[in-house]
């Protein structure tokens, strides 16, 4: 990181810190638990991308209002970084600095029955990245389609909820059983235009303000070429709504070791293949079903069909490791192949006393598209707890 990415990734961790002492403040008076998690990921680079990585901060605090009443509040900085043009383009991946609040509230009704509500937003952010693009252009054979390099330019924002209820047989067997059922919705809310076009007939770098001139005072004479340009450089808004619905089961064997099971299936209001670039708008906003907070999930390069993920946990006194393994299936664009992802996680902590314990967190993901290539990530996370 060199001294412009410090300074990036630092000034707008001002409001993010405020938010933390806010929590730590609020922490001595009545919360259970403080916690923070720190990330640091990158994605390798392949023959059409660059090598990436982020880094992300996230300040959670639990305050326990009476018996039955415990309220959630966690704060979560991404710094999307900048990388340098793919082999062959013209275009800097710009980074971007994304912001995601989450709230919640559980109640123990019973016990052995308890219920979830909470919420999360991000605000909006803006991104850009070299693409490449499909554009008409007219041959001596008539019309026909040619890629050319552009910079995209992409503003989020996203909002959603969840509502979830747990059953735990409490008992005192050498076999006890928890189990989850929650249903989330997140709204993806985003703004997508080509900013600059990299011009092979000029072998420069031509801004799309100067199509949209253009194409305004001669919509009547426009060449396929032309059409196709101005039809790009226009700005395209779309809203993505997904659902989600996991369910998730824990055994607790000999009170020392939990074998669990989650699953999640999505639905969309639409094809999430149509509505620009999907990883751009979910970058850092991605919210996750409680029973998978503990690992965490993947990082989803494209849209969600459906994901299974097993795991194992087994604490050896103040000593705890665990493993998980999750599959996940995305949603194809019509014609296309099978792809997924297949993300390993591995999680050791250790507890000092009954007030504080420490973590380390590591996974590894491999995405395979529908073409068959592969790409690989990973990130690595350490994360501390204080419980008052």
């Amino acid at each position: 990181m060199g001294p412009g990415d410090a300074r990036a990734f630092f000034l707008p961790m001002r409001p993010f810190l405020v938010t933390t002492l806010l929590l730590v403040r609020a922490s001595s008076a009545f919360a259970h638990a403080i916690s923070d998690d720190f990330t640091l990921g990158a994605t390798q680079a392949t023959s059409t991308n660059p090598s990436s990585w982020f880094l992300s901060d996230r300040v959670g605090g639990v305050a326990e209002l009476g018996e039955k009443l415990t309220l959630r509040l966690d704060t979560t900085y991404t710094y999307d970084a900048p990388t340098p043009p793919p082999a062959g383009a013209n275009f800097r991946n710009d980074g971007g600095n994304i912001f995601l609040l989450n709230l919640s509230a559980d109640w123990q009704a019973t016990r052995r029955f308890s219920f979830y509500v909470g919420g999360s937003y991000s605000p909006p952010s803006t991104t850009s990245t070299d693409t490449s693009v499909d554009i008409t252009v007219s041959g001596k054979d008539g019309e026909k389609t040619e890629s050319t390099d552009a910079q995209l330019s992409s503003r989020s924002q996203s909002g959603g909820g969840s509502i979830g209820a747990s059953f735990d047989t409490d008992g005192e067997s050498n076999a006890e059983t928890t189990v989850d059922a929650s249903i989330g919705a997140n709204y993806y809310d985003s703004t997508q235009q080509l900013t600059a076009f990299w011009s092979k007939i000029q072998n420069r770098v031509i801004p799309a303000s100067q199509y949209q001139q253009y194409c305004d005072s001669h919509k009547a004479t426009l060449t396929p070429r032309q059409a196709s340009l101005c039809n790009l450089a226009a700005p395209h808004q779309y809203g993505l709504l997904q659902l989600r619905f996991n369910a998730a089961i824990t055994e607790t064997l000999y009170d020392n070791t939990d074998l669990g099971l989650s699953a999640t299936y999505y639905l969309y209001n639409q094809d999430p293949t149509q509505v620009g670039y999907y990883s751009k708008t979910v970058t850092g906003r991605t919210d996750r079903p409680p029973s998978s907070t503990d690992f965490g999930g993947g990082m989803p390069v494209a849209a969600y069909w459906y994901s299974l993920a097993p795991s194992l946990t087994h604490r050896f006194g103040k000593f705890s490791t665990g493993m998980s393994l999750q599959f996940a299936q995305y949603v194809s664009a019509p014609g296309e192949g099978f792809s997924y992802d297949l993300m390993l996680g591995i999680k050791l902590q250790y507890k000092f006393n009954s007030h504080f314990r420490l973590w380390l967190k590591g996974n590894g993901q491999r995405d395979v598209d529908s073409t068959g290539t592969s790409s690989i990530s990973g990130w690595l996370t350490l994360g501390a707890k204080y419980i008052f």
